[in-house]
């Protein structure tokens, strides 16, 4: 890995872990408002209903779960794929095409056509 993929990397990983942070500040000042207006009894009415909801429909929570694991299956499994293709850059994927970047001037000149010049480095 060259120096900038390196730093790309720990950037992602620290954004990550900043976005992580984040959100979990942010739900648990959620949870703990919620929680103080359960002990309140404000919530009570609300809470009856819901459970009564519940209760009637239990196969839509199981379908809701079975349809929840499998997102989050599908989204490590592309993570991870992505993880291994950007550790292989030379290696082609089975026939999946994968993106590369050619540095060369072939796009360097400017045309009637193109109102920017862009050259790659």
């Amino acid at each position: 890995m060259t120096a900038f993929e390196v730093y790309n990397l720990f950037l992602c990983f620290f954004v990550f872990i900043g976005f992580t942070g984040v959100f979990g500040v942010m739900l648990f000042i959620i949870v703990n408002s919620n929680l103080k207006l359960i002990k309140a009894g404000i919530e009570d009415e609300k809470i009856k209903t819901e459970y009564a909801k519940m209760q009637k429909s239990k196969n839509g929570g199981i379908v809701d779960t079975i349809i929840s694991i499998l997102l989050c299956a599908v989204v490590f499994v592309v993570f991870g794929f992505s993880v291994v293709v950007g550790f292989m850059p030379d290696k082609v994927s089975g026939n999946l095409p994968t993106v590369r970047v050619v540095n060369s001037g072939s796009m360097a000149t400017k045309t009637k056509k193109t109102s920017i010049c862009l050259k790659i480095t």
